[in-house]
């Protein structure tokens, strides 16, 4: 049996954040015992693409954790997302690992690389110099936590402009700690 679950944070997407997801999952319940047996997430694919856009439109500096879930949402090896980064495929690891932080000319970078590979789920109207004009917050500037909230289009009567033909993403919210 399954059953829809309303709103459901996850945090295995492997972002540094967690994502609330609206009327896009399913559990599935096991008759004899009642119990939850597996999760089940609507266009899955479409979710974390959109997720790694929502993640890259947002000024909070990315962490290794965002860089790895952006590399690995554009299905590159760490090699050759290095090398789309013109840098040391080591200086990557650093970053991945969270050994060095990732510097403010990469940091757009690794965005641009995201939402140019990612066309297909950026908002209508985006303009790249929004990346360009974008100051990223540092995490020790102020105490913030990033809440990023997607909608599956299937649960809105009047879908608004979204991230895909998918999933909607309210703006994200950089939220005091």
């Amino acid at each position: 049996m399954f059953r829809a679950i309303e709103r459901y944070v996850d945090d295995t997407l492997g972002l540094s954040h967690p994502v609330t997801i609206l009327d896009g999952v399913e559990e599935e319940i096991d008759e004899a015992t009642g119990e939850r047996v597996g999760i089940s997430i609507r266009d899955y694919e479409s979710l974390v693409a959109s997720v790694a856009v929502v993640r890259a439109l947002c000024p909070l500096e990315l962490s290794g954790r965002d860089v790895r879930f952006i590399r690995r949402v554009l299905g590159m090896s760490a090699s050759a997302f290095a090398e789309a980064l013109t840098m040391d495929p080591s200086t990557l690891s650093r970053w991945e690992g969270d050994k060095q932080t990732v510097g403010a000319w990469a940091d757009k970078q690794v965005r641009l690389i995201a939402v140019t590979a990612l066309e297909d789920h950026v908002p209508e109207g985006f303009s790249g110099k929004t990346i360009i004009k974008m100051r990223p917050i540092k995490k020790g500037e102020r105490e913030v936590e990033l809440n990023i909230v997607m909608q599956h289009r299937s649960g809105l009567e009047v879908a608004p402009q979204g991230v895909s033909k998918d999933w909607c993403a309210d703006e994200p919210q950089l939220l005091a700690a």
